[in-house]
């Protein structure tokens, strides 16, 4: 096994992972946001139209990496 490497953070709060540690399967509306290069009024929009489905964990609301990629996907298929 080779040297782990600790996760960094870039100035624009993006966490970048090692390969040895787990990938989040859930995101904050902030970080999902950000990772979707939107705000996070616009990320509301999309969880109250059905769009992007999220839960809740105690307080917390998550959005799934699954509803990341699906939106993704349905948007470059519609080309939108």
């Amino acid at each position: 096994m080779g040297p782990q490497h600790p996760a960094r953070t870039l100035q624009n709060g993006v966490r970048i992972m090692s390969d040895h540690e787990p990938r989040p399967l859930a995101h904050s509306i902030q970080c999902a946001a950000r990772m979707l290069g939107i705000g996070r009024t616009k990320l509301y929009e999309l969880i109250d139209s059905g769009q992007l489905h999220t839960f809740l964990l105690g307080n917390r609301r998550l959005v799934p990496n699954s509803e990341l990629v699906k939106l993704i996907d349905q948007r470059m298929r519609l080309g939108k």
